[in-house]
């Protein structure tokens, strides 16, 4: 499944629910960065959450590396979520 709860993900990635929503939110924010399929209702894509946990404490003027989803698909081949 490429898609996750807030509390599927805290508990995969061993994070707490805040950091998750910080990531949401950041996911949230960046349509441009992530499409219209980073947030379903309450369910998160895997991918964007991956690329969005990496980047949001990023400054806003600074240069982020391209979002990739098929890398963070990589990542989570082994994860059960």
């Amino acid at each position: 499944m490429l898609y996750a709860k807030s509390k599927k993900l805290a508990d995969e990635f061993n994070i707490s629910l805040t950091a998750v929503r910080e990531v949401r939110r950041f996911i949230a924010e960046h349509p441009e960065r992530y499409g219209p399929y980073g947030l379903i209702g309450n369910l998160i894509y895997i991918p964007a959450f991956i690329d969005a946990y990496k980047c949001h404490r990023t400054p806003e003027n600074a240069v982020r590396p391209p979002y990739m989803p098929e890398q963070a698909l990589e990542l989570i081949k082994g994860v059960n979520v």
